[in-house]
């Protein structure tokens, strides 16, 4: 588990690195300005993790197991923060949120439960190097985190 460890190690310093700047963990401390911020930087970071994998799966880049596996780890680990920025005081904020968002808050938190439950299974997978399993599963994840942003993001 040492491995899993030192590829985790920049995601927390980031996750760490954000928490003070901004002073917040979920809802505690800071203001909707500074919440908005976080779950943008932490989807950010996730774009970062997602597009490598992208890459791979569509052969722009060559296949590297231990970086796939690297990267869905990463992955795995923000989808657990992703919705800590997505507080009711934010919606005011101007941001790339729909209004819609707010009216659906229970199809929301499935969707964002969904995302997590989808990239905690391709860590998992990512594990093995296997193509044939990580792709089907990789795409799953892709579509889960398309199907929010389509609906909810402006």
């Amino acid at each position: 588990m040492n491995h899993a460890i030192r590829y985790l190690k920049p995601i927390l310093v980031l996750v760490i690195s954000l928490s003070g700047i901004s002073g917040l963990y979920g809802q505690s401390g800071g203001n909707p300005k500074d919440r908005v911020a976080y779950r943008q930087a932490v989807m950010e970071t996730m774009a970062w993790q997602f597009h490598p994998m992208l890459d791979m799966m569509q052969g722009k880049m060559d296949y590297d197991a231990k970086e796939f596996q690297m990267y869905a780890q990463r992955l795995a680990f923000l989808t657990e923060l992703s919705s800590e920025g997505f507080t009711p005081d934010t919606k005011k904020v101007r941001s790339s949120v729909k209004k819609a968002l707010w009216k659906q808050l229970d199809d929301v938190k499935q969707r964002f439960d969904e995302f997590q439950q989808l990239s905690a299974q391709l860590a998992e997978v990512a594990i093995s190097g296997d193509q044939e399993k990580i792709k089907p599963l990789f795409m799953k994840v892709g579509d889960s985190c398309k199907s929010c942003h389509d609906r909810y993001e402006k």
